[in-house]
């Protein structure tokens, strides 16, 4: 993490690269406090994210990962005990509406599910010109098929979906966390797992990573749990347009030009 520690050890440094959309592991305040600039890299993996999610999407809700373990075991009976569930006409609700949750929204809509987006005064326009429905986030948590998470790691996001929020949630729905780790409060997620009140989850990201081999949820006996290793973003391109975005912010400092991606203006 870039620390108060870290930076009391680097007095000449003025810059902060993140390779990451997210900055949450670095203290801006601190930073900002030493005159020193913190810049993300904002666009680079949108395109692989949103497609990942609705992998994610296909593959807990049509159980891709428990055919595949029938074929491997030669259960070829495995369709009538699958439960498998269309994404067609089913409603998702998107929590963070930024470039990667605009993306969802493109894909979802383009295969016929109903969107619907957490909404703010900020993100009205968008969800509308997205062809999506603004609710609030009750209303979301209470109608949602299926509800994925596309926010940043803060104060107000930790433990976004907590107890309180599976309780209001919609039984047999269906949770995919792409955003991080601390936004869903995973005791309270594998309790509701564990008494039915989901129908499944898809999780690329953990409170810890990598997990202690103890974690409940690694640990966990159901067959309606997918858990990716933070991947969702790391495909061949999204890897190729983060190094060239990292070389053009350097080659901006270099020659003295307008820097991208500044998170603490």
């Amino acid at each position: 993490n870039v620390n108060e520690e870290l930076l009391d050890k680097a007095p000449n440094l003025k810059y902060v690269l993140c390779t990451s959309v997210g900055t949450d592991y670095v203290d801006l305040e601190a930073a900002s406090k030493r005159g020193i600039i913190v810049a993300n890299n904002p666009d680079f993996c949108n395109v692989a994210v949103g497609e990942f999610t609705m992998a994610l999407m296909y593959a807990v809700m049509r159980r891709i990962p428990c055919g595949i373990k029938a074929a491997a075991g030669g259960n070829w009976d495995s369709r009538d005990y699958l439960d498998q569930t269309e994404l067609f006409g089913k409603t998702l609700g998107i929590v963070g509406f930024g470039k990667i949750g605009r993306d969802v929204a493109r894909q979802a809509i383009g295969i016929g599910m109903k969107v619907q987006v957490r909404k703010s005064e900020r993100n009205l326009e968008a969800i509308k010109n997205a062809g999506a429905i603004p609710v609030t986030f009750e209303e979301l948590l209470k109608t949602s098929d299926i509800i994925t998470l596309h926010v940043p790691m803060a104060d107000n996001t930790k433990d976004l979906i907590g107890e309180k929020e599976f309780e209001i949630m919609k039984a047999k729905s269906y949770l995919i966390n792409v955003a991080r780790g601390g936004v869903v409060d995973e005791s309270a997620l594998l309790k509701n797992l564990n008494n039915g009140k989901l129908s499944g989850a898809a999780l690329d990201v953990l409170v810890d990573e990598p997990p202690q081999p103890d974690n409940p949820l690694l640990n966990y006996e159901g067959d309606n749990l997918i858990i990716t290793p933070h991947i969702a973003w790391f495909t061949k391109e999204a890897d190729e347009k983060c190094g060239n975005y990292l070389r053009e912010q350097v080659k901006a400092i270099i020659d003295n030009d307008v820097l991208q991606g500044i998170v603490n203006k």
